[in-house]
């Protein structure tokens, strides 16, 4: 099986002249959320962690009070859409969770969650920088060593590593 875990981020000027360096960030704050994750778990009753933040564990009831705000207050859908979403609900969930299964969450599960946090890694992230002036200098920047191709639509384009690794 095969998940995508999506972070979006819009850059300032500051941060697209250092993408490399945004992405660092994000990963540093994932490394606090394993951590605060596996202390709850090791430590499930705890609110506070011993570096002074909040449990992962502390965090999942107020997870469930928004995700129940947003279930409770989202926008009506278009019946297309609507029709298409409950669709393939039922192929995933039993009828009396159709409606509520992808939009609550119906029984919290610390370890499942923690699992989860576990995955997300520098070593497991597809990073992708789409800035108007990568594309200017990948068009100007005629060094092939530099920018790979795209086979089936001739796209250029280039591999970065982060500095950020995990001990």
């Amino acid at each position: 099986m095969t998940s995508l875990f999506g972070i979006n981020i819009e850059l300032s000027e500051l941060g697209r002249s250092a993408p490399i360096t945004v992405a660092d960030h994000v990963f540093s704050y994932l490394q606090m959320l394993r951590d605060a994750a596996d202390f709850s778990l090791a430590n499930p009753s705890a609110t506070t962690a011993p570096w002074g933040d909040r449990t992962f564990a502390s965090l999942v009831p107020e997870f469930e009070k928004l995700w129940a705000s947003n279930f409770r207050f989202q926008e009506p859908l278009e019946p297309l859409t609507n029709v298409r979403k409950v669709a393939m609900a039922m192929r995933k969930f039993q009828p009396h969770e159709v409606f509520v299964a992808e939009s609550l969450i119906l029984e919290p599960d610390l370890k499942t969650y923690v699992d989860v946090v576990r995955y997300l890694t520098p070593e497991k992230a597809i990073i992708v920088v789409s800035l108007p002036e990568l594309n200017a200098h990948s068009m100007a920047d005629t060094k092939e060593e530099v920018f790979h191709r795209e086979p089936w639509f001739d796209i250029r384009y280039s591999i970065d590593g982060t500095s950020y690794f995990i001990p």
